[in-house]
């Protein structure tokens, strides 16, 4: 499996309660000086981005958003445990922050998978590669869309053109054998 796209992972109603948190005024982002959360990936984009769930760390937010993954993953494959998630983060872009494609990565070095979810609406696709990092294929970001892969996919973010914001929320997780 390359990639799988799942379109209304969760419910209208439930859609519509995510964007509303993560854009209020109440939501707090934080500025990150590289959006790419990996250590070893030379990214020099800056963006917006506060981390929900990780290791023994839970926001506030992190019963809102955790079930967001099991009923996608319901969606994408019955059947299958998810046995560790390791890191929720979300991730903003805003209009015009960057030209063309953030830089290319995996978000970890070791066997799992990940989950985006799209909060809203927008343009800035998120981008896959193949495992010489030539492009693959682009996915839209669309409100209610998960895009499921194997942690060891090529890929990378890009900031919206025509939209004010691009909002997603990352999920890494491991998968029982």
């Amino acid at each position: 499996m390359m990639y799988k796209i799942v379109d209304d992972a969760i419910s209208k109603s439930y859609q519509d309660l995510i964007e509303e948190v993560f854009t209020s005024e109440e939501f707090r982002w934080s500025y990150q000086p590289k959006i790419t959360d990996n250590d070893d990936v030379n990214d020099n984009n800056p963006g917006f981005g506060v981390t929900l769930l990780r290791d023994d760390y839970k926001s506030e937010y992190s019963g809102l958003i955790y079930p967001v993954l099991l009923e996608a993953f319901d969606k994408y494959q019955k059947d299958v445990i998810i046995k560790n998630v390791f890191r929720i983060r979300a991730g903003m872009f805003v209009k015009n922050q960057t030209q063309g494609a953030n830089m290319p990565h995996v978000d970890w070095d070791f066997e799992h998978m990940t989950m985006l979810y799209y909060v809203n609406d927008s343009d800035g696709p998120t981008i896959i590669y193949d495992e010489s990092a030539n492009m693959i294929d682009k996915v839209e970001p669309v409100k209610g869309r998960a895009l499921i892969f194997s942690g060891d996919t090529i890929h990378s973010s890009s900031s919206p053109k025509e939209h004010n914001c691009r909002i997603a929320i990352n999920y890494n997780f491991k998968l029982a054998k």
